[in-house]
This record gives C-alpha cells, sequence and structure tokens, in this order.
C-alpha cells in the first residue's frame, strides 16, 4: 500500500473521529444549555408561583453525566484539559513525543476501562430496572452515554496517538 493510499485512510478515520467527538460536544452544549434552563424554571417556580420543578434536582444530576461524558473527547482534542509541562518541555523533542506518546497511551487503556465499566453498568442497572425520583427515570440510558462518551474520549486519545506517529505530509 503506498503512502497515498494510507494518507487518505488515516485521514479518513481522523475526519470520523473528529466528526463524531464534535457531534457529542454539541450533544454536551445542548444538554449544558436545558440544565440551565430546568434550573431557572425550578427557581422562578419556586420563589414566584411556590411550585418547583418536580425532581429538578434529580434531573440536572442525569445531565450533568451527559454533559461531562459528552465534552471529554472534543475538549481532548482541543487540547483544552489542563496540562503541566514544565519538565518535559525541557526535553529534547524526541523525548517530549515519547513522553506525550505514553501518556496518551495511559489514558487510551484508562478510557478503555472506564467504557468497558460504564457499559457494564449500564447493563446492571438494566437488569435490575434501577430508577431515580418520582418521575422514575430509568438510570441505565446515563450509564451507557457515560460509556459512550468514554469510547469517543478514548477514539481522540488514539487519533492524537496516530498523528504522533505518522508523518504529516501522509495525513495532509
Amino acid at each position: 500500500m503506498n503512502d497515498a493510499m494510507k494518507g487518505g485512510t488515516v485521514n479518513t478515520v481522523l475526519q470520523y473521529i473528529n466528526t463524531i467527538s464534535r457531534g457529542f460536544w454539541f450533544v454536551s452544549f445542548a444538554t449544558l444549555v436545558l440544565m440551565m434552563l430546568l434550573t431557572a424554571t425550578d427557581v422562578f417556580g419556586r420563589y414566584f408561583f411556590k411550585h418547583p420543578v418536580r425532581d429538578a434536582l434529580e434531573l440536572t444530576e442525569l445531565l450533568q453525566v451527559i454533559t461531562v461524558a459528552a465534552g471529554l473527547g472534543y475538549t481532548q482534542k482541543l487540547k483544552g484539559h489542563i496540562a503541566v509541562d514544565l519538565l518535559t518541555n525541557q526535553l529534547p523533542q524526541s523525548w517530549q513525543k515519547g513522553c506525550e506518546a505514553f501518556g496518551n497511551l495511559i489514558c487510551l487503556m484508562l478510557f478503555a476501562l472506564f467504557s468497558w465499566q460504564a457499559f457494564n453498568g449500564a447493563l446492571m442497572e438494566w437488569n435490575n430496572g434501577v430508577t431515580v425520583g418520582s418521575y422514575e427515570i430509568p438510570v441505565w440510558p446515563f450509564y451507557g452515554f457515560l460509556a459512550m462518551g468514554c469510547l469517543v474520549t478514548f477514539l481522540s486519545f488514539l487519533s492524537d496517538l496516530l498523528t504522533l506517529f505518522i508523518p504529516e505530509e501522509i495525513t495532509k
């Protein structure tokens, strides 16, 4: 397989990962807006009409799972997470690349584990029929979304790892 074919395949995979992580980011943004509206409605209803939104706290807690899980992967693509690089900046470029690859590999394994365990949690909660609040909202879809968010973050770390070792002229 020649470099052009490899580059096309790699670019396609990287573009899919970017598209998926960006889509999840939009879901994160939408749930954040929904939480703000829910909280404002709850406060407004409580203080002006003496009728708060029922289960607002539980709904907000569940929506927080989606907001955080959906935003992790895209934040990783933007390199928006906190990184302390006081020591690694003093190293030669090849060592910096090695340290970044090692960190990405560790995070790759951790997010694979997180995704797997969240998926197991979703199955367990589904089998047990666990619900929250007076609306009896099932908990398993939120575990499932957590698993998907961790999987997207796994893919973002995989994308970062691939771009470290593939020459730039292939990935353009």
